[in-house]
């Protein structure tokens, strides 16, 4: 994937808080990307929610594979969509194609399985993102949405892996593909 962002204000402490729950696991992610913009459109089970103000999304795909789609919501939860595959047919457009999503607040967590996608349409060479889509119905028919429009500014690109901040959190962000609760 061409993906070229994490000024956010949200940062590692951000993905450690959410990470938290599953203490279990090992390693960083591999990628971080930062997106700035706007949150226009969220449900979470059929019923609407807000994102935090000024929140942005985060893009983390973990050493196991997994890609996670992360966002911070008012009531001071974060919700992360999460897949296991992907594909990219055009340099201006990522799919990622949902297992599940995860909802954390306070230590405890919520988590459904799904299916569907997040879309991600950007700029033919990754930097900037314009807009994430993502649609999914869990096993009970849920609709669960998240649409995200990127300010134009360029997207900002880490690889946790070489920092010492990130290496403090590697028991938080990594686990074993088949026992996972991301």
């Amino acid at each position: 994937m061409k993906i070229a962002a994490l000024p956010l204000g949200l940062g590692m402490p951000f993905l450690a808080a959410f990470f938290a729950p599953a203490s279990a696991q090992q390693g960083v992610p591999t990628t971080i990307v930062g997106v700035k913009g706007t949150c226009e459109n969220i449900s979470l089970a059929g019923t609407p929610a807000r994102c935090a103000p000024g929140a942005g999304v985060i893009y983390s795909v973990l050493p196991n594979g997994r890609v996670l789609i992360t966002f911070p919501l008012a009531d001071g939860r974060v919700a992360s969509f999460v897949g296991e595959k992907d594909s990219q047919p055009r340099p201006e457009q990522y799919f990622l194609y949902l297992s599940r999503i995860r909802i954390v607040s306070n230590g405890t967590e919520f988590a459904a399985k799904l299916a569907g996608q997040c879309v991600v349409d950007m700029s033919r060479d990754g930097k900037i993102w314009l807009l994430v889509n993502c649609t999914a119905t869990d096993e009970n028919s849920e609709a669960y949405s998240f649409q995200f429009r990127g300010d134009g500014t360029p997207v900002d690109v880490k690889h946790p892996g070489a920092s010492p901040q990130a290496n403090r959190t590697s028991d938080l962000l990594a686990c074993d593909k088949n026992a996972c609760p991301i």
